[in-house]
């Protein structure tokens, strides 16, 4: 597989805790936070990482350099926001390859404790080009709620509301070539609201699983992030 994190976001949230910072370079325990993806994303057995980055660019690629315990480290560097659909496609179009893996893709921003290679063997026998990963949340305002079928297969998505206990998008995919080589050229483009809705009748699965889920988008979210990876 091909690890890729999308860590381009401008991060306007958590300016006044990080000041110059982009978000997937905030300290957490003495490291930074996407040190914690690119070790989840070694242990599912990627073979090479695909690093999407924008605002503070260069700043990520002096603290992470060309390689990660012996995977390859490329950038893919926006010059404008692209949204998450735009930065994934030029990624492909740079990076894409031709070994015919999958993409596994992460939020920059985000860390969901699931058992990723469960999610490839979920994803190679659901025989679709894309699967989502889906975490069940008590507390839903932040995000956007994902409806599944009875063979989770994704139905749609719901708008950011209220809705207490849900099923929501955890930021991480399991994307083949089919997929990734269909994204248009829109800007932006974002993967949630235009690219998977346009492919829903194509059969996307969902991988939906309860587990520790973190997203470090706000400063509350932030403060929580030791003790987060604290946890055993």
């Amino acid at each position: 597989m091909v690890g890729t994190i999308l860590a381009g976001g401008l991060g306007t949230r958590l300016r006044d805790v990080l000041t110059d910072l982009p978000k997937p370079l905030a300290p957490v325990r003495g490291r930074p936070f996407i040190a914690y993806l690119l070790e989840q994303l070694v242990r599912a057995g990627v073979s090479r990482f695909v690093i999407s980055t924008g605002y503070k660019s260069e700043l990520l690629e002096q603290a992470l350099g060309v390689d990660f315990q012996g995977r390859p480290l490329q950038y893919s560097v926006e010059r404008e926001p692209l949204g998450t659909g735009g930065a994934l496609r030029l990624a492909w179009e740079r990076f894409g390859g031709v070994e015919g893996l999958p993409w596994l893709v992460v939020n920059g921003d985000s860390y969901f404790a699931a058992d990723l290679t469960e999610m490839r063997r979920v994803h190679d026998r659901s025989g679709c080009a894309a699967t989502i990963a889906a975490v069940e949340v008590e507390h839903s305002t932040r995000f956007g709620t994902v409806k599944l079928s009875s063979s989770n297969r994704l139905l749609g998505f719901l708008e950011k509301s209220d809705a207490g206990r849900a099923w929501v998008n955890a930021g991480i995919y399991m994307l083949d070539a089919p997929f990734l080589s269909s994204l248009p050229e829109i800007v932006p483009l974002s993967l949630e609201k235009d690219v998977f809705p346009a492919w829903l009748d194509r059969g996307i699965q969902v991988f939906p699983r309860r587990g520790r889920f973190l997203d470090i988008g706000t400063p509350e979210a932030y403060a929580r992030a030791g003790e987060f990876f604290a946890a055993p």
